[in-house]
């Protein structure tokens, strides 16, 4: 199956950008390996220091089961690559893989290991690598998407929040 978005990472990003693409009945794919992490923001700043405790993303997970266009996976993610034109293929740790015409990389920890192997531009930010967007949150590879720590390395749960928002509605737009 060819999804229109697969998204990688766990982070309110990811799976706020998941809400707005199954709203937009989007064929989308989150990959999720159900060990969510605050990463450098938690050092920062947390809107809510024991949100994994309160099953914030446990309940937002069970809210996505409601779109028949969104599908989870547990999994962890070992492998991202250009296949051919405008399509991502996403390989897990138990070799199975995906394909997507749009990549979103959403980790709540500073990772940017996909988007080396992409091809992106990775600059120097004070909690570590970012991968450099623009405005609608893509990265300098056409199709691929970047948010969470490894985009704009936001502050606090609610920044994150919008930034998925932004990346969702910038992949459903260029999807159209």
């Amino acid at each position: 199956m060819l999804y229109d978005a697969i998204i990688v990472g766990d982070s309110y990003a990811g799976l706020s950008a998941g809400v707005q693409l199954a709203r937009a009945r989007r064929e989308v794919c989150i990959i999720y390996s159900g060990q969510p992490g605050n990463g450098s923001v938690k050092r920062v700043v947390s809107d809510f220091p024991n949100h994994h405790e309160i099953g914030v993303i446990d309940s937002t997970l069970s809210e996505l089961e409601r779109y028949p266009s969104l599908r989870t996976i547990d999994g962890i993610a070992v492998e991202a690559r250009r296949e051919g034109t405008g399509r991502f293929r996403v390989t897990l740790h138990s070799g199975e893989s995906r394909v997507a015409s749009k990549l979103l990389l959403a980790f709540a920890e500073n990772n940017s290991t996909f988007a080396r192997q992409l091809g992106c531009v990775i600059d120097d930010g004070a909690f570590g690598a970012l991968i450099r967007t623009d405005p609608g949150m893509m990265t300098t590879v056409p199709g691929v998407y970047a948010t969470g720590n490894d985009g704009r390395c936001t502050s606090g749960t609610n920044s994150a929040v919008a930034d998925g928002i932004l990346a969702g509605i910038s992949i459903h737009t260029a999807l159209l």
